[in-house]
This record gives C-alpha cells, sequence and structure tokens, in this order.
C-alpha cells in the first residue's frame, strides 16, 4: 500500500508535466501590427520567423525542443536560452480564445522589442517597445 504514495513523490521529484505544446509570437507595435513568431539565434530569443515547437511545463518553465534549453532572462533584462529552467513564466488565457493565452514575467505581461530584434522584460535596450508576447497552442498534452 505504500508504493503508490512513494511513487506519486518519486515522479513529483523527477520533474515537470508539459501542459502544452506551441509557439510564441508578438504583433509589431504599428498601425497595422505583423505577426513575428520568435526562434532562437545563438543564444538568444528574437523575433525571426522561425518556429521551434515550444513546451509549456505546469511549473512556468517554457521549453525549446529545436535547442534542447529553457527560456530565460539575463541579467540585462533579455530573453535567452537557459540550461535551467525559469519558472517565473506564466500563460494567461486570452479573452474570447481557445487556443491563444498571453506571456506573462513575474506577473507582468508587458516585454520590449529592442532595436536589435530581441525581447526584453524590464531591460534598456536601446529603440525598445511595448509589446505582449502570445504562446499559440498546437497541442495539449
Amino acid at each position: 500500500m505504500m508504493l503508490s504514495p512513494v511513487l506519486f513523490l518519486f515522479t513529483l521529484a523527477l520533474g515537470q508535466t508539459v501542459l502544452f505544446t506551441g509557439n510564441l509570437y508578438y504583433f509589431t507595435p504599428e498601425k497595422y501590427p505583423v505577426l513575428v513568431r520568435l526562434g532562437t539565434e545563438k543564444n538568444k530569443v528574437v523575433g525571426n520567423g522561425a518556429l521551434p515547437v515550444v513546451k509549456y511545463h505546469d511549473t512556468g518553465a517554457l521549453f525549446f525542443s529545436d535547442n534542447k534549453k529553457y527560456l530565460g532572462v539575463d541579467k540585462y533584462g533579455k530573453f535567452v536560452m537557459s540550461e535551467k529552467p525559469d519558472t517565473r513564466f506564466a500563460l494567461v488565457d486570452k479573452v474570447g480564445s481557445q487556443w491563444t493565452q498571453i506571456l506573462f514575467y513575474k506577473g507582468d505581461g508587458d516585454f520590449q522589442l529592442c532595436e536589435d530584434g530581441s525581447i526584453g522584460y524590464k531591460s534598456k535596450c536601446k529603440g525598445a517597445q511595448t509589446i505582449s508576447v502570445e504562446f499559440e497552442k498546437t497541442s495539449l498534452e
């Protein structure tokens, strides 16, 4: 009878459960917004139109399947790829949409589109424009 609770705790200690699989994107902050998908270049997350598979875990971590790394925020406030999961992300349902969610970091949904195409969070990047980042589910786990 003790096997079931022990097995449960062991499974819980092993890691995270994937809740959703999808893609990250933003709309350009212009009069006529354009959808731009987020991808990776080297160790950065940028709007490059790529379509990497992103897995959202129950811990809040976002995992990029193509390079086997997690989404993180560096000391300058820029989105980067990380070996360690950052559990301060959250996805909140977008009103009126079954498949789209808004990305939040530390409870804040405002991000910056930097002049160099990178994405920031409370960064002091050059030419910063406020954007929101969205997650489009492609499947439920």
